[in-house]
């Protein structure tokens, strides 16, 4: 980490949250003013923790209330070809493409609804999402009805992520009348990098057509705000850095907050798409790089770009002093077109991940024992074991597709995403030390940063 010059000032403007005294993770005080759940009452000064070293019983992964997601595959069918793709195009290696009906849309948000409580966020998954709007007004339909009927005390967040080719009356209706449906749109980087993948059914390019789309719908009805880039071996190909990437799709679509994503292999995958595999160094000083610099922006420009990742840590570093645990079959579950119950959308759609159907008269028993449940409890507690103590583990997100990605089994730790999540979290935590010893810079990035939180949508990234 970078030296710190005028250690008061710093110490004055930063908590320390971590409870490793090695390598403090450090937020704004003002930021900590704004956090009800953080107790800051015994706060004895500078240099105290406010959490506490936490000890194996204390990091668990198996206690959360409520539903943390769902996610309704509403299209088993997609318009581009996009050879990475982790769901295969929505086909999931199946032959049927079809579609989610309205009433299967309906009854997934009821099942889960009435037995959790509570939904954190629903997400419409496929595929190409937009190509079933009917689902998705279902989904919201039912939501809505459920918060109305007190079975849900909040409404959840409820958003989609789309390759932006879809423009139509009917998706304009549904992001004006539905204002609370929050959008994202997959772009990879400039026109060359994004047509290398990023092609239509008929092998055309669809940059163009996307910036076109993306602007009449910002102009019509102020979405989509964020946007997601999946970083692969092509990207490095190119001489641009993965900044200068992001400034670039910044200048053509207006939107401030991008999301990266870096590809990893699948059960469908034909070459290797993970930049991590193919050059594990330049990955992650690319990525340091855009972290370093989306935070100078926050800092320094009235018209920053926010590195996703940026807003999520700040979030993240409120939490318990743990990894993020992968809560798929637990609180977190994918629905298919067909009513098939699935963990989560990154794990493929085969007979060994599936937990059940709708409709099935023991679908709450194979909920909570099903065998896919325990790969994935095997991965978390491997993580508990191997990243509980570490500075960075707030920072890890545990994900047993990441896995099967790297390492080929979903229980086993994919070692070179536990090494992005630590450059990104020095890389991140040392910007702050940096942005706090300078007061013009601290002021703005606390407006920025502050003024933008409520614009994000939750990415599949973390």
């Amino acid at each position: 980490m970078a030296l710190v010059k005028d250690v008061r000032k710093v110490e004055k403007r930063m908590v320390v949250l971590s409870h490793n005294p090695f390598v403090p993770v450090l937020v704004p005080a003002e930021l900590v003013e704004r956090q009800p759940n953080i107790e800051i009452e015994n706060f004895d000064g500078i240099g105290a923790p406010l959490t506490q070293p936490s000890t194996t019983q204390d990091r668990r992964w198996d206690r959360d209330t409520g539903l943390a997601k769902l996610i309704l595959q509403v299209s088993h069918l997609c318009n581009l070809t996009c050879s990475y793709c982790i769901a295969d195009a929505g086909r999931w290696g199946k032959s049927d493409t079809s579609f989610m009906s309205p009433s299967i849309a309906a009854q997934s948000i009821r099942y889960f609804g009435e037995k959790y409580g509570s939904i954190g966020s629903v997400y419409l998954f496929g595929g190409e999402p937009t190509l079933n709007i009917e689902a998705i007004e279902a989904a919201c339909d039912e939501v809505e009805r459920l918060v109305e009927q007190g079975i849900l005390q909040e409404m959840p967040d409820v958003g989609f992520t789309s390759n932006g080719t879809v423009l139509n009356d009917k998706l304009i209706r549904l992001l004006t009348e539905r204002s609370y449906v929050k959008m994202s749109v997959s772009l990879d980087g400039p026109a060359a990098l994004h047509n290398y993948y990023r092609l239509d059914a008929a092998g055309r390019p669809t940059y163009d057509k996307i910036i076109h789309n993306v602007q009449t719908m910002r102009a019509r009805t102020g979405q989509p705000k964020t946007l997601e880039l999946t970083y692969t071996p092509r990207h490095q190909e190119s001489d641009l850095s993965l900044w200068e990437m992001m400034k670039m799709m910044r200048e053509d679509t207006g939107i401030r907050i991008i999301g990266v994503e870096l590809a990893y292999n699948t059960s469908y995958s034909h070459i290797n798409y993970d930049p991590l595999l193919l050059d594990i160094e330049r990955t992650l000083a690319d990525v340091d790089d855009a972290i370093t610099k989306s935070m100078e922006s926050i800092a320094t420009s009235d018209d920053p770009i926010y590195y996703y990742h940026v807003i999520a840590f700040m979030q993240v570093l409120f939490k318990k002093h743990q990894p993020n645990f992968c809560p798929a079959a637990r609180n977190y579950f994918t629905v298919a077109r067909d009513g098939a119950v699935y963990p989560c959308q990154n794990l493929p759609e085969t007979p060994e991940t599936l937990i059940g159907y709708l409709g099935d008269a023991d679908l709450d028993r194979r909920i909570l024992d099903n065998p896919v449940l325990q790969l994935i409890n095997a991965a978390n507690r491997q993580a508990e074991e191997k990243l509980g103590e570490q500075w960075f583990a707030n920072f890890c997100k545990i994900c047993p597709a990441y896995n099967l990605g790297e390492t080929h089994k979903m229980d086993t730790l994919a070692p070179s995403r536990l090494k992005l999540y630590e450059r990104m979290a020095s890389a991140f935590t040392t910007a702050l030390l940096t942005i706090a010893e300078n007061d013009r810079m601290y002021t703005h990035f606390i407006k920025n940063v502050t003024s933008r939180a409520q614009d994000t949508f939750e990415l599949n990234m973390f």
